[in-house]
């Protein structure tokens, strides 16, 4: 019989210095230092690269995303008076004033979805509203703007 101790089994590991906000993160996932992850979900054994930002996505299981890729970048409201965020941000600059709830809850509504066994290579983006399949491999520093095939 053999008296060697089993090996612990790692649980969830989520840097000191990560933000969440509304983050779903699932068994077994790590998540490294510097990250953000925000109106998302991370699948089961899924893992975050250091100074990620992910955002209004849904992500599989068993999918790797190395450092500084950025996930929902949003994209600008480029149909507006100004380019400046006072169009929708005005509260920063007035009081009184109110955010627009209908321009966040449309960019929130156009997520990105992930699938399962994914492997996203150094500082990739994808970009709002895409869906890559599962097993795909995105290259470092792709700029993603479409659908991606499993």
């Amino acid at each position: 019989m053999d008296a060697s101790p089993r090996p612990k089994i790692a649980e969830t590991i989520i840097h000191e210095t990560v933000r969440q906000r509304e983050a779903q993160i699932g068994r077994r996932c790590e998540i490294l230092a510097n990250t953000r992850i925000e109106y998302a979900a991370l699948g089961d054994y899924s893992y975050l690269g250091e100074n990620c930002e992910v955002a209004d996505a849904v992500i599989g299981k068993f999918t790797a995303i190395a450092n500084s890729v950025r996930i929902g970048a949003p994209n600008h409201p480029m149909g507006r008076p100004s380019q400046h965020r006072f169009t929708y941000c005005p509260e920063y600059y007035e009081a009184t004033a109110s955010r627009d709830r209908d321009f966040f809850a449309d960019r929130r509504s156009d997520r990105v979805i992930v699938g399962n066994d994914v492997w996203i290579g150094h500082a990739a983006i994808l970009l709002p509203g895409v869906t890559v399949g599962d097993g795909a491999v995105i290259a470092a520093g792709a700029v993603v703007s479409r659908d991606v095939e499993p």
